[in-house]
């Protein structure tokens, strides 16, 4: 077929494409290499003048020019925690990262667009929570996750693509964000992963929920002495709660000290993310659930922010 630029691409050249459909609101479009003009690319038409490919939706005037479907930075991440990326793996992750830009054109869902920085503090970022589990419980088909505060789906949904075994859910209370989460998991064709919209304050106390996962993890949400007691209760006896964090974290793992107690925490680890991998001022912070929690946590809904134990 042949694709024009359209004006938001700043020109009018008109190159025969060949179309590979990215999910049924997406498409990448690249040139065939015979027509392609010389010293370009064949994997990565300029269109836009800044090297990039040509999106579109299904709208015929929804035309759109994104970066090139690089994912250097985050397939030789993976590698270095361990997990290196199938083909099919990478352009899952390419998927994503196109739903997750034109959805935030109308949804705010992230200010962090660049494609590069997508794949490093967004991907890469969330695949660092591979670090806080051994390769048995990570390759455990038992192993379930949920993500509090799931947002844009991260750490949750990079973790579902690369340990595709795991069961996953992701919990977010506001109905936008929910709406793109339930969109991405069914564009993304991802088996055993459920979208719960809903206050952990009060999914936290519903028998499905309450300690029934060996995983849970949480990022950007709250500090970490409210954090506890939202996403302790859903972590089973044995299992554990990773909260990526960022920065010095030493007042707040303090402040949080007694709530960890409380709530049948313990064995808490801080794992500093290694120089080699981009973001190497971020943390985790790794709590082994070793008591059932009390019945009457987490309180209320608002509760745990106003008035941390």
């Amino acid at each position: 077929m042949a694709a024009q630029s359209g004006p938001e691409c700043g020109g009018s050249l008109l190159i025969p494409m060949r179309v590979r459909v990215l999910s049924r609101s997406a498409f990448v479009c690249y040139p065939l290499e015979r027509d392609a003009p010389r010293g370009m690319p064949s994997s990565s038409i300029n269109l836009d003048r800044q090297g990039g490919i040509y999106i579109t939706n299904q709208h015929p005037q929804a035309h759109r020019c994104y970066d090139s479907p690089v994912v250097e930075q985050l397939a030789a991440g993976a590698a270095r925690l361990g997990y290196p990326l199938t083909s099919a793996q990478l352009s899952l992750f390419e998927t994503y990262r196109t739903e997750l830009r034109l959805w935030n054109e109308h949804t705010n869902l992230t200010s962090i667009t660049e494609a590069a920085e997508v794949e490093t503090r967004h991907f890469l970022d969330s695949l660092t929570v591979l670090l806080a589990l051994d390769a048995g419980e990570a390759a455990s088909p038992c192993l379930r996750i949920l993500d509090v505060g799931s947002g844009a789906g991260f750490p949750c949904v990079p973790l579902k693509i690369v340990l595709p075994q795991a069961r996953g859910s992701l919990l977010e209370a506001t109905g936008k964000k929910v709406r793109f989460l339930r969109h991405l998991v069914t564009v993304l064709g991802l088996a055993d992963m459920e979208v719960l919209q809903g206050r952990a304050e009060d999914l936290g106390r519903l028998p499905p929920h309450r300690e029934a996962f060996p995983l849970v993890v949480s990022r950007a949400v709250a500090p970490l002495a409210t954090l506890v007691e939202l996403c302790l209760p859903f972590c089973s006896v044995g299992g554990s709660f990773v909260a990526l964090k960022k920065g010095d974290i030493t007042r707040e793992i303090e402040e949080a000290s007694a709530a960890i107690g409380i709530l049948g925490g313990s064995n808490l680890r801080i794992i500093n993310i290694p120089l080699s991998l981009p973001g190497n001022d971020r943390c985790l912070i790794s709590i082994r659930k070793v008591a059932p929690t009390p019945d009457h946590y987490p309180r209320r809904p608002g509760v745990p922010a106003k008035r941390p134990l």
